[in-house]
Formats: C-alpha cells, structure tokens, sequence
C-alpha cells in the first residue's frame, strides 16, 4: 500500500446518500475554471507564506472563550447546544470541492485520504479542556483529552498551550478521525504546506501514543490520524481494493477527499482540496484503476455520469437550502407579529389601566 510512510499508515443524488453535504461546494465561479483558481490560490499562497495573520488568527481562536462551559456528553442523542462564538470559530474549517476534472500534475501533487462516515467538527483543546465543535459554531460537549492544553490534570505550562484538529467524529467507533492540523502546542500551521503538516502530526501521534487510547481520566475519546495516500494509480487502486477499509467497516466510507500537496490550510471552500465518491474513480482518475465491487455498488441505479451526478445534486441541495431558509424566514416573521401582538396588546392594557 503506497501510502506516506511515516503514515500508520456528500450529499444525495439518486439511491446515494453522505454525510460530507457540508464539504462540497455548490456554485464554483464561472469566470475562471477550477484549475485557474486553484493556481492563483496557490500562488498567493506562496507569496504571503510568512503572514503572520493567520497565526493570530488561530491565536484568537483559541483564547476565543465563552463565559459558559460546554456541557459533557450525554447518552440522550438531545444534548442541549449553544453557539460558542460562531461569528470566529464556525469560519475556520476548510471544505472541499467537487472534482470537476482531473487537476494537472495529479499523481505528483496531490495526496488521497478515504473518509469516515460521521460529523465534521473542530477540536479546540485550550485551558485544560477539549471542546469539540461544529462547523456552524456549536458546542457540543467538551472532555478531557491528552492534547496540549486540553486537560486539566496536565502542568500549568502543558495547560496554557492549544491546539487545534480538523477531525470526523464517528459515533459508532466514539473516535475521532484526524484530517488535518491547525495549531499544536501554541503554534499554527495552517501557513504550512500539507504535507508538512501531515508529517507533524505523524510525529506527534508517535510522540503522545495515549491519544489512541481511551482512559476515563485523561483522554476520554481516542485520537485516530487517517492514513493519506499517494495519487499514483497503483497507490489508489491498493487503497480502494481494501474493504472493509476500516475494522468490521465500522466507520464506514463515505467519500475520498484529495488534498494538494503544497496548499497551506485556508478557511472557506478550497480548491485545493477536492471530493469524489468512490464510484467516480474509474470516470474522473484512471480507467484502468482497480475499486472494490462494494464501492462500485453504491453507483445510483439512475447514475448518467459524474457530471449529471454533481448537478442533480447542486439542484437538490439548492432546493432543500432555499426551502430551510425560507422556513426559517417564516418561522421569524411569525415571531415578529406574535412579539408585536404581545406589544399591543400590553399597550392597550395600559391605556385602559390610565
């Protein structure tokens, strides 16, 4: 298996159901081509590469606490939420777009990583707690874990440090699978290139292995870093032909995500980081590329192409978008004019009180 060496290492279209909707990019611009806008990306990358912005952008982040402490994790799946500075923290997550078509340089540029089934959530481990947080700004709960800054028990200088882990949080497996890095111990990385950043945290899953574990006291969920492979067709073809890809196919795969190998990690959709289903391989990389039957499977019975696909899709959820929306607008109307109905008649009492 061609994977990294140091490496232990979507939506609804026809019968086809994921759980990354989120990642994937709905209207890309049609001024430019998605290979124009991701080499200007990358150049403007470059040239700033030694900002500092971003690094007290993460700063802010991480001292960005609210009066209130998140409350643990309950059995109930009704687990009361509150938004925890979504205006800072909701925008830092970086998502993915569709492979519109084959990026250039692919085999030598690009690295694969094979997605878990489950939520997309930001690890914020700061002030001897680890909070876990969703892409829209909610805190869902906060525990103990063996992340800098992210326990209590640990020494005063190991509790003032924090990180931050892009991650998938498996329900099933109660695991959190690591995508990628933000900041460890006080430093950000998101002006990093990928493969840096992977390498670090290859280094430091080796350097702390209690993350993959799961102790009550000291790191209550265990810390998984997803193995990235290369893009060569015999590395994908080893990849997809392992199934189960995850013990007993718990998690399991919900879509492949290819990340650029010289990108830094920048909030907001990227195309320097692209999403593909299984089943789109053959089509969009290699014919000649080899993927499990199982995946194959999963192709709707009505699937007319991977850009028929990717359009009934950005329709659908278009649709279900401006319905929630507009839902939404009625649902505050309605609490206007019943706010304004209380008003009045408040109002008239008084009146008739005088």
């Amino acid at each position: 298996m061609e994977s990294l060496k140091l490496i232990s290492v979507a939506s609804s279209s026809g019968n086809y159901t994921s759980n990354f909707t989120h990642l994937y990019k709905i209207r890309p611009t049609k001024e430019d081509s998605q290979a124009i806008r991701r080499q200007k990306l990358l150049e403007q990358q470059k040239k700033f590469r030694n900002n500092l912005q971003d690094s007290s952008r993460i700063l802010l982040l991480a001292q960005c606490e609210d009066e209130e402490e998140c409350k643990p994790k309950r059995k109930s799946k009704n687990v009361s939420t509150k938004n925890v500075s979504a205006g800072s923290i909701s925008k830092q997550l970086m998502f993915s777009e569709w492979m519109e078509e084959l990026p250039e340089n692919f085999e030598n540029d690009w690295l694969m990583v094979l997605c878990p089934v489950g939520m997309r959530v930001l690890i914020v481990a700061s002030r001897g707690r680890t909070k876990v947080i969703t892409k829209r700004g909610r805190c869902l709960w906060e525990f103990q874990s063996a992340l800098p800054g992210g326990n209590n028990a640990f020494s005063q200088i190991f509790k003032s440090a924090y990180t931050i882990l892009d991650c998938i949080y498996s329900e099933t497996t109660e695991t959190f699978y690591i995508l990628d890095l933000l900041a460890w111990g006080n430093q950000s990385f998101t002006n990093c290139d990928t493969e840096f950043r992977i390498f670090w945290l290859q280094g430091k899953l080796l350097e702390y292995p209690e993350l993959g574990l799961r102790n009550i006291r000291s790191n209550l969920y265990p810390f998984t870093l997803l193995p990235y492979f290369t893009c060569s067709k015999e590395s994908i073809s080893n990849a997809l032909t392992n199934w189960p890809f995850f013990n007993d196919n718990s998690p399991k795969v919900d879509g492949l995500l290819f990340y650029h190998k010289n990108a830094a990690y920048t909030a907001g959709f990227s195309p320097t980081v692209l999403w593909l289903l299984p089943f789109m391989v053959q089509e969009v990389i290699c014919s000649d590329a080899i993927v499990n039957d199982k995946y194959l499977k999963e192709r709707p019975i009505d699937y007319k192409g991977q850009k028929v696909f990717i359009h009934t899709f950005n329709e659908e959820h278009k649709k279900k978008k401006y319905k929630k929306e507009h839902s939404h607008s009625i649902m505050m109307e309605m609490q206007i004019m019943n706010d304004n109905s209380t008003f009045t008649a408040n109002t008239e009492m008084d009146v008739e009180h005088n």
